[in-house]
């Protein structure tokens, strides 16, 4: 399955504030990320990875 552009997503979003609480985990991964990048991240990174961007996703299109 080949994946849509950004461009399609544009009418399931307003932009805009958007708030969620996050575990010490899962800010952790955040600024692990941000320092080594995505490739960095192992399994148990990665997993905490998907419960952020789904708590995100619940905010913006829930």
């Amino acid at each position: 399955m080949t994946p849509k552009p950004i461009s399609y997503y544009k009418d399931l979003t307003a932009g805009g504030e958007c708030k969620t609480n996050l575990t010490q985990n899962e800010a952790c991964v955040v600024l692990k990320i941000y320092d080594y990048g995505v490739d960095a991240l192992n399994d148990d990174d990665k997993h905490l990875l998907h419960s952020l961007i789904g708590k995100l996703k619940d905010e913006i299109w829930p």
